[in-house]
């Protein structure tokens, strides 16, 4: 169960996971799934085939992944040879009387797949794994993310491990008064997204709309251009 925060500000910040949502030991549901190893590389042969027949060009989908599984998919995908981006964030689990830091998902069910479309048709078909299109609301189609805004978003999230990086529910973030910039030089260069103000500190904040938002640590002023 996904956890939130609210500040003065308007904006709502994902703070925590429930750990019955976690992908990791522990889960019986992660145990009672079919493994798919022995099919693996007819699947591989199989779904590769129609990518080297197709002329589709890779786009971003976003893929929702029942129960927390989004490490299992992850890894199949990886062996599979797809590029995927699993957004990871680190969270103290508490589990007796221990305490201990781990990598978890930071948005409960949520995966991006960069593949073809007639990829993707064929993996769904024959995949067991338990995902399905996030659909978009306006067209009614699987979302797709275009490339320039994946680049920024995977430019912010993919640095959770060296910088706090915050996860923002993308449904209640407040933008409408945050300029649109791309932030030059630092460790978050060549991201583009709103510069606006949460827990006191201005920040850039990309969006995928209506799926994932991830702010900056601070960025000064003079670190951002307009765009």
């Amino acid at each position: 169960m996904q956890k939130t925060e609210n500040y003065p500000d308007g904006n709502c910040l994902v703070n925590s996971l429930d750990i019955t949502s976690l992908a990791g030991d522990g889960d019986p549901r992660i145990l009672s799934v079919p493994k798919e190893s022995s099919d693996m590389e007819d699947l591989k042969a199989h779904v590769n085939s129609v990518s080297s027949d197709s002329n589709d060009v890779r786009q971003w989908y976003v893929l929702r992944v029942t129960y927390g599984r989004g490490l299992m998919v992850r890894d199949a995908l990886t062996e599979l040879n797809v590029e995927t981006f699993l957004p990871m964030v680190q969270k103290v689990i508490v589990r007796g009387e221990r305490r201990f830091k781990q990598m978890v998902p930071a948005i409960p069910n949520i995966i991006f797949v960069k593949a073809t479309t007639a990829w993707m048709k064929e993996f769904k078909a024959m995949t067991r794994l338990p995902i399905r299109y996030f659909m978009d609301s306006v067209t009614g189609k699987p979302l797709i993310v275009p490339e320039k805004q994946m680049k920024s978003f995977i430019s912010v999230a993919s640095l959770s491990e060296q910088a706090e990086v915050l996860y923002l529910d993308p449904t209640l973030i407040t933008l409408a008064k945050g300029a649109p910039v791309r932030v030059k030089g630092g460790i978050f260069d060549g991201a583009e997204g709103r510069f606006v103000r949460i827990r006191g500190d201005r920040r850039v904040v990309v969006t995928i709309p209506g799926v994932a938002a991830v702010a900056t640590t601070f960025v000064h002023p003079s670190l951002v251009e307009p765009i």
